[in-house]
């Protein structure tokens, strides 16, 4: 089906003041424009490009407005983008997905909405209930809500988790790590782990805990202020630190 499209003018990001980008939004269907809401709704199979990034969605709709250039024309900038239905965000390593995407182009960051909300590379899939903010300029991405790290093998589960991004050898976006503010527990096939705060590295599949560490495997138990779990082997290890390590051990009958 032959696509209609549509090109606006967006203004300098705000984290990036020497540049300046292309939005382009095309659809299967067609793309309206109503000048006097100061709007455009493009349905189908509806796609929004910038040079890093693509977002899709049954529709996406663009607010704008008029603003001069530095030579004194006057362009349509686009202030603010919304998905609704299979949005989806893609990156250069690194997709999210959710029922409804907020996008607030100046303010630079962007929420996703809705049940099984995702985002995800090659080595790990974070799932969060209530949202995953993303933040552009800063390669960053904060879920909400029932928050779920799965490496396909084992589990880490935690209210909030901040994931950051990275460039790798080639420039390209890459997931670097996930940090985990309060209270992650690790969910592995030997056991559980809880910890008051935790780094995970999803290329590694290592994560380090700190403070009110408990391993619980097979019934035993350890105690300490420093751990680490490698989510690839399930195998967690109680590390030396400020405070003595402590343990419980149940000789099976």
């Amino acid at each position: 089906m032959k696509k209609i499209w549509l090109a606006f003018f967006l203004t300098t990001f705000r984290i990036i003041p020497a540049a300046a980008y292309d939005i382009t939004i095309t659809a299967e269907k067609q793309v309206e424009v109503y000048q006097n809401e100061k709007k455009a709704v493009a349905i189908g199979n509806a796609t929004a490009v910038r040079p890093d990034m693509t977002i899709k969605g049954d529709r996406l709709t663009a607010y704008f407005a008029k603003e001069k250039t530095t030579s004194g024309e006057e362009k349509n900038s686009i202030t603010q983008m919304t998905g609704d239905g299979n949005v989806s965000l893609h990156l250069e390593k690194a997709d999210a997905y959710g029922e409804r995407m907020e996008y607030y182009v100046k303010e630079d960051y962007m929420v996703i909405k809705g049940k099984n909300s995702r985002i995800k590379n090659e080595k790990a899939t974070v799932y969060a209930d209530e949202s995953i903010t993303y933040y552009p300029g800063q390669n960053k991405a904060v879920a909400k809500g029932n928050v779920v790290a799965n490496n396909g093998e084992n589990k880490i589960y935690a209210d909030t988790m901040e994931t950051y991004f990275k460039k790798d050898a080639k420039g390209k976006q890459e997931l670097e790590r996930v940090e985990i503010p309060q209270n992650p527990k690790i969910v592995t096939k030997d056991g559980d782990v809880t910890a008051k705060t935790g780094i995970y590295y999803p290329g590694t599949g290592m994560v380090y805990l700190y403070e009110n560490v408990v391993i619980n495997q097979n019934g035993n138990i350890l105690n300490g202020d420093k751990a680490e779990t490698n989510l690839n082997t399930g195998i967690s290890k109680v590390l030396s630190g400020t405070e003595r390590v402590s343990g419980v051990w149940y000789e099976e009958e």
